[in-house]
């Protein structure tokens, strides 16, 4: 056995952007054509020469934006969580938008310039309730002797009376969150899925929602989707006399971050699979071996299979040492169970160790617990008792004429009885018959009678019979059949009929095991045993046991964890893997801090998944990515020994120094990797996904 954390790989296919852009951006266009006319031997014809010029428009978003042109953000608007290591992010339904239109040309590489960005705040920056300003266009665009606002043609816009939403920034805010022009380029990219019809366009934030201040519990963030067209001067490096900018706010939604007081997801699964690592022969569920060292061979050995001592008081008073084992075990071989017999107590389940002197209690428990899940279940109990009357009644039915066809049996009833009337008839009213000869005919009456019971048994050992009663039994089953389901997978069985001794699984543990089928096959004598009375209701017990758990899928091997990522990560996922195949999960049962996981099959590798609904963005708690290779032929796999610290580019207030960050990405993937790369948009926020982390228990 050995365990690894990775990161969790996705299996959707994508085609990444760095640049999305339209065949004609938004703006005003002019047309310029020609004509010429020639005559047949080629010469033009200059008097029927024209030419002209034609304006157009193209339009697109640039004060605000519909509804449907909104895709998925994060953090999830008015959501509180642990977000101060992803960065925020919202997608836009068409691929396009942020280069629909052209920020000025006079700035190095403007083509691939994105003219919406995505500003984050934190509380104490914001004006107001951080809710953006409502307003018509031309008061927007309304200049006034401290506020700057953008450079855009008032003729240009169709209709100025139109509402629009802008926020109000100190100028020197807005360098802040905007250093360099060429920042903007890497945090903007496009996507198209092979599964989806259209593509999005996913914009970033540059700042991750740290909370700076250890003291403050949580802060409050708010993330603006704002228009950069005619700001163009404020991205560069200069000195402006206004004291405010204001900026046209697209979209606005509010998060808040809360401060992470104990470990990650990440801290809790590397912990967990770093001791399992440390101890192998701990993994499996049993008491630790540190445990079990100092005591006699003997006892070692059965403690090593899983077994637990216990006090055992017993009917006449005493009390006793006895051992018990739960259905899940640490080994794959089991002790086989003796051949099944009626049995009215869990007594008689009870085995008798001579050598030692002491009682293995379990299996004698396991019936005890079937015959108390069964009991605390009226209708389970009443449809058991209808079901037994209905096998009953069908054999009583079925075997009416045993042994030969109707016909015959209607003949010889007839028969006998007009033998008996012809006996009665040959005696007259006067005449006396003695005592002793009643008494005879009684005696023989009696000796003639069929048994019922006798004939009802015959007909429950009659194979044939039996399957043509099987034939019409129709849903008699069905919902006892689900219930005797969530039996084998311990739904709402108590945990310590499960675990017997909390040493056997300590916090921040996993242990691993199989299922003992002999165990599940005692709880389920202890179910079918309510109400057995009879050899004949033992006969008819069977028939309703094998109706009711013949295509159940019993469990044959499972994990169990008892950490906090159960309780903080309630959505984590464990599934089992077999040569590439993911198994079949029967159970995945959820307790407070504990999880036990259940499998159809023994598996070769056993995954723990952080849950998460979409992609995103960020780092680990510890300010490191994992960087992922480039190269067409390795393209999105995490490059071994690659993880990075990025800390050293991000500000106390969480602000990103991208271009930096970027070339020491770059440089670092060139050396991992020995080949000489060049990171672009798409390559750059390849390296910041941040993928659900992963632990991977290999068993052999």
């Amino acid at each position: 056995m050995c365990a690894q954390r990775q990161k969790r790989s996705y299996t959707d296919i994508a085609d990444l952007y760095s640049k999305f852009e339209p065949t004609l951006r938004a703006g005003l266009y002019q047309m310029e054509f020609t004509q010429q006319v020639f005559d047949p031997s080629g010469a033009l014809l200059d008097d029927l020469t024209a030419n002209g010029q034609k304006n157009f428009t193209v339009s697109g978003p640039q004060f605000s934006l519909q509804p449907t042109d909104l895709g998925n953000s994060y953090p999830p608007p008015g959501h509180s969580g642990l977000f101060e290591f992803v960065l925020p992010y919202i997608q836009l339904n068409n691929p396009h938008l942020p280069w629909i239109r052209k920020l000025d040309t006079s700035i190095p590489k403007s083509d691939d310039l994105p003219w919406l960005s995505l500003l984050v705040l934190q509380e104490n920056e914001w004006q107001g309730d951080g809710t953006p300003i409502t307003a018509s266009i031309g008061e927007f665009l309304t200049k006034s002797k401290d506020i700057a606002v953008p450079k855009i043609d008032l003729q240009q816009i169709e209709d100025i009376t139109q509402s629009c939403k802008y926020i109000e920034l100190s100028v020197e805010m807005f360098q802040t969150h905007f250093p360099k022009p060429d920042d903007l380029r890497w945090v903007a990219s496009a996507r198209l899925q092979q599964s989806a019809t259209q593509g999005k366009a996913i914009i970033t934030a540059r700042r991750f929602p740290i909370i700076s201040d250890p003291q403050i519990h949580q802060q409050r963030y708010a993330c603006y989707l704002v228009s950069l067209e005619g700001l163009e001067d404020f991205l560069m490096p200069t000195t402006r006399p206004e004291s405010k900018i204001r900026l046209a706010c697209l979209h606005y939604w509010t998060f808040t971050t809360i401060n992470q007081t104990g470990e990650s997801f990440r801290d809790l699964l590397k912990n967990m699979l770093k001791n399992a690592i440390a101890q192998p022969d701990d993994i499996w569920l049993r008491l630790p071996r540190s445990l079990i060292e100092q005591i006699p061979e003997a006892d070692r050995e059965r403690l090593l299979d899983g077994y637990v001592p216990l006090n055992y008081h017993t009917r006449s008073g005493e009390e006793t040492l006895t051992w018990y084992r739960g259905p899940f075990i640490p080994v794959s071989e089991t002790m086989e169970k003796p051949a099944s017999k009626p049995h009215y107590t869990s007594n008689e389940l009870l085995i008798y160790d001579p050598d030692e002197g002491v009682l293995d209690t379990t299996w004698s428990v396991s019936s005890e617990i079937g015959k108390a899940l069964a009991l605390q279940d009226s209708s389970f109990i009443k449809e058991l008792l209808q079901a037994r009357k209905w096998w009953v009644r069908s054999l009583d039915k079925a075997s009416a004429f045993e042994g030969s066809s109707i016909d015959q049996q209607l003949n010889q009833r007839i028969l006998n009885w007009s033998k008996l009337l012809d006996r009665a008839l040959s005696f007259n009213a006067d005449t006396v018959v003695p005592t002793q000869q009643r008494t005879a005919w009684r005696r023989e009456r009696l000796l003639s009678r069929p048994d019922p019971i006798a004939r009802l048994r015959r007909a429950a050992n009659d194979g044939e019979l039996i399957q043509s009663i099987q034939q019409g039994k129709s849903s008699l089953y069905d919902n006892g059949t689900t219930w005797c389901g969530n039996r084998v997978k311990f739904s709402d069985m108590p945990i310590m009929y499960l675990i017997p001794n909390e040493h056997m699984l300590p916090m921040e543990a996993f242990r691993l095991f199989h299922v003992d089928p002999t165990w599940i096959e005692a709880m389920f004598d202890g179910i079918f045993s309510i109400g057995i009375q009879t050899d004949l209701d033992e006969i008819i017990n069977r028939h309703i046991r094998w109706d009711y758990t013949a295509n159940i899928d019993i469990p044959v091997f499972g994990i169990i964890l008892r950490s906090a990522l159960i309780s903080g990560w309630p959505d984590v996922h464990v599934e089992g893997w077999r040569q590439g195949r993911r198994l079949n999960l029967l159970s995945d049962d959820r307790r407070d801090n504990i999880l036990f996981c259940l499998f159809d099959e023994v598996p070769d590798m056993i995954t723990i998944t952080e849950d998460q609904d979409d992609l995103t963005y960020g780092m680990n708690t510890d300010y490191t990515i994992g960087l992922r290779n480039v190269t067409s032929s390795e393209f999105g796999k995490i490059i071994p020994n690659g993880e990075t610290s990025i800390q050293g580019f991000i500000s106390p207030s969480g602000l990103i120094d991208i271009t930096a960050m970027q070339l020491h990405l770059q440089s670092r993937i060139s050396d991992l990797t020995g080949i000489n790369i060049e990171l672009n948009p798409v390559t750059f926020m390849l390296q910041l996904i941040n993928g659900a982390d992963r632990g991977v228990i290999t068993i052999s």
